[in-house]
């Protein structure tokens, strides 16, 4: 089954309200004309190769989201992050900007080749504004080239400074909680003690707030 066009449409509408005239760096910095930017056809490969928009989310998934974090969330606390993983887990935090920047998603990228990951699964929580939830799973050798490729579609996951964020693996090994509408814009890592060598990369890495 091919990605329903509603979708595609209700994506395109919201990166074209944040794109003009302020938000122009969102589709220069990936290398694509605007037009290439706001294409359809690129975003819908994208999400064919790399959604679960039009497919149940695996149970694997599920139960990985669920060894790792304090499910459910409540409202409270995607504003107020604070016990956000199981017991076991070695939590960080620093200040968060937007979801990844090249340096950001190549350190991130690192840390899980470290440990031998081979998937990178993401989930961006749905909100008022969102049309829907996205979940996507990556591969962890995905470059940042062909993650670009997907145009607005990417964009609207990776650069809008909006937005909370699930990231972890199915070995359920560690987590990343990205909250960027919390009362503080912060991104907070959970890896179980025996990995956190791991994730050097990941912790010399400093966000840019720009």
């Amino acid at each position: 089954m091919g990605i329903d066009s509603s979708i595609i449409n209700d994506y395109k509408c919201l990166a074209q309200s944040f794109c003009e005239p302020d938000f122009a760096d969102y589709y220069m910095h990936t290398g694509l004309t605007r037009e290439d930017w706001l294409d359809n056809k690129r975003a819908i490969l994208f999400l064919e190769k790399y959604s679960f928009i039009n497919r149940s989310i695996p149970t694997e998934w599920i139960l990985s989201k669920e060894r790792i974090f304090n499910l459910p969330f409540k409202k409270e606390d995607y504003l107020y992050p604070t016990h956000v993983y199981k017991d076991g887990f070695v939590s960080s935090c620093k200040q968060s900007g937007a979801l990844f920047d090249k340096t950001g998603y190549e350190a991130l990228q690192s840390s899980l080749i470290n440990m031998g990951e081979n998937q990178l699964f993401i989930e961006k929580v749905q909100e008022c504004y969102d049309p829907r939830p996205l979940f996507l799973s990556l591969p962890v050798r995905l470059s940042w080239e062909e993650l670009l490729s997907g145009g607005f579609i990417v964009s609207f996951l990776i650069d809008f400074p909006h937005g909370f964020f699930f990231l972890f693996s199915p070995s359920a090994l560690w987590g990343l909680f990205i909250a960027n509408d919390a009362l503080f814009d912060v991104e907070i890592l959970g890896v179980k003690s025996k990995y956190q060598s791991c994730f050097s990369p990941y912790y010399q890495y400093e966000p840019s707030y720009e």
